[in-house]
């Protein structure tokens, strides 16, 4: 199954409640991992008991330490099956491409602009 970071636009943290509230569709088996990266802490992690949460209307309510965390922390959720949306990475290199086949298209037509003053100069 695909794995993806969940981008910042499509979920929000309330440090008083522990709780997360996430995009329309999620369910908790594709939750993986969830990193406070403002304290470099892991406060959510699937596969171990003390860092679970209960999930119910797409709000992930975290059961371990989150000590410290404040809603303006920057996270990083690592989900797993299908995107909302299309993930950064696969945005960039999609746009990348772009831009190079639009290079060399242009680098054509400019080659064929300079081809063709040659032509009327002579």
């Amino acid at each position: 199954m695909r794995k993806y970071v969940l981008d910042p636009s499509q979920y929000s943290y309330n440090s008083s409640t522990k709780s997360f509230t996430l995009p329309w569709g999620t369910e908790l088996k594709d939750i993986l991992l969830i990193t406070d990266v403002t304290l470099g802490k892991v406060i959510y992690n699937f596969a171990c008991t003390e860092m679970t949460g209960s999930f119910i209307n797409n709000v992930l309510t975290l059961n371990g330490d989150t000590t410290g965390t404040t809603s303006s922390d920057e996270f990083i959720i690592i989900m797993q099956g299908e995107s909302i949306v299309e993930p950064k990475i696969e945005l960039i290199e999609r746009i990348a491409r772009d831009t190079q086949s639009n290079t060399k298209a242009l680098i054509k037509l400019q080659e064929e602009t300079n081809n063709l003053l040659k032509l009327i100069l002579s």
